[in-house]
């Protein structure tokens, strides 16, 4: 049996702890805008990564599958926004997607 990693060095957490490096003195908000700003982007990312696996499964099986890419996506958003602001996010609750080419 093979030793796994262990938490901290597969995420990285030493790295990811550096990252968050306030540039005003006496700014007492200034680290939970950074980190809060950080997760973000890093919740984006998740957001376009399931958005492009999407794409490309609809692409190649012509529509058969990839909405499951999409519930996640949708999903992603919604908690995000629901944690960061106590509620669901303006609207009708549903994010609507085109994956059709622009140009068509």
């Amino acid at each position: 049996m093979s030793k796994g990693t262990d938490y901290s060095t597969y995420l990285r957490i030493n790295d990811l702890l550096k990252l968050q490096i306030p540039l005003t003195e006496d700014a007492p908000d200034e680290l939970l805008f950074i980190v809060v700003h950080q997760s973000y982007e890093l919740w984006f990312k998740v957001i376009v990564d399931e958005l492009r696996r999407a794409a490309k499964e609809l692409h190649v099986c012509g529509g058969c599958v990839g909405g499951g890419r999409l519930r996640t996506a949708d999903r992603t958003k919604k908690s995000t926004y629901t944690e960061n602001y106590g509620a669901e996010e303006p609207g009708h609750g549903h994010t609507r997607v085109s994956l059709r080419n622009p140009s068509n």
